[in-house]
């Protein structure tokens, strides 16, 4: 799944201003408020009113002056954005990908309280579930189908990592190993050089609004250290990341789920590229198992 992640983690060139930049002023505004009102005086808007027109007076007539300083302010903003960006990066691996061990060996105790609720649905998923051949009233199978939603809204395996969009996309990989023997690291490649245009650009956009997501929660960093001076700015963190947060899991599960739509759908088509003939119908599970050691090639 590592694969996958890196070869749709680029971002376009031409989204730099709305992800960076206008950011990036909010938050020199925010700055300069922290630093005309501080802690004494957080929310006392006649302070800030006076230290704006004071610089406004300073500024008066020099307009060298004035330059500097919107060369300041543009400089600290584009300085600010590419710092949330790559904290976002940092923020991005941390929910996308497994912990290290160390890390992992801290987190054990979540892992195990998530295991153990996600056992508990999956118990009461099997306690109502009908036995091969039999069929069940509708009032039945309607809790049967919401007792395996809520099961699934905890992971759609059982969670063996720190978070759960890192489980979600392991989900991806197992499950298209179990369902059809291909390992999705060495095969995504391959598959999406044979993808459509219009699916490629599909996957390319849930993957960036991962990244997006994690842009923010990396603006609630900075926000952070600024309420070490000016408090209000906590409140804007908690509002970045949770909202980040929210945002990446909800488009995480969407792009699990596309990762797997492309090897339901095009499965065949990568055997077929790579010679291998499948037989009619459904690719196989020993097809896909021939399709992983070629692409594996001994390693």
């Amino acid at each position: 799944m590592d694969v996958v992640l890196t070869e749709l983690g680029k971002t376009l060139t031409a989204r730099w201003a709305a992800l960076i930049v206008l950011p990036g002023v909010l938050f020199t505004a925010a700055l300069g408020v922290a630093g005309a009102l501080g802690q004494a005086h957080p929310w006392d808007r006649a302070q800030l009113v006076r230290q704006v027109e004071h610089a406004g007076d300073q500024l008066h007539g020099r307009s060298a002056a004035g330059l500097l300083v919107l060369g300041a302010a543009i400089m600290v903003s584009a300085g600010a954005g590419l710092a949330a960006q790559a904290l976002g990066g940092l923020i991005s691996r941390a929910w996308l990908y497994p912990w290290p061990s160390p890390l992992l060996r801290l987190a054990a105790p979540l892992v195990t309280y998530r295991a153990r609720r996600w056992d508990e649905a999956h118990r009461a998923v099997v306690a109502r579930y009908p036995r091969s051949g039999e069929s069940l009233p509708r009032d039945e199978t309607r809790e049967v189908n919401r007792r395996i939603t809520y099961r699934n809204a905890r992971g759609l395996l059982r969670p063996t990592t720190a978070t759960w969009m890192a489980d979600r996309m392991e989900a991806a990989n197992e499950r298209v190993w179990t369902w059809w023997g291909i390992d999705v690291g060495f095969s995504w490649p391959r598959l999406w050089l044979l993808l459509p245009t219009e699916q490629q650009e599909v996957l390319a956009a849930e993957r960036a609004r991962v990244q997006r997501a994690a842009g923010l929660a990396g603006w609630a960093g900075l926000y952070g250290a600024l309420a070490l001076w000016w408090w209000p700015a906590a409140l804007a963190a908690g509002v970045a990341l949770v909202s980040g947060w929210w945002q990446a899991r909800q488009a995480t599960d969407v792009f699990g789920h596309l990762v797997e739509s492309a090897f339901d759908l095009h499965g065949r088509a990568l055997a077929e590229a790579l010679g291998l003939a499948p037989a009619p119908g459904p690719l196989s599970e020993d097809t896909g198992h021939r399709i992983t050691d070629m692409l594996r090639k001994h390693a």
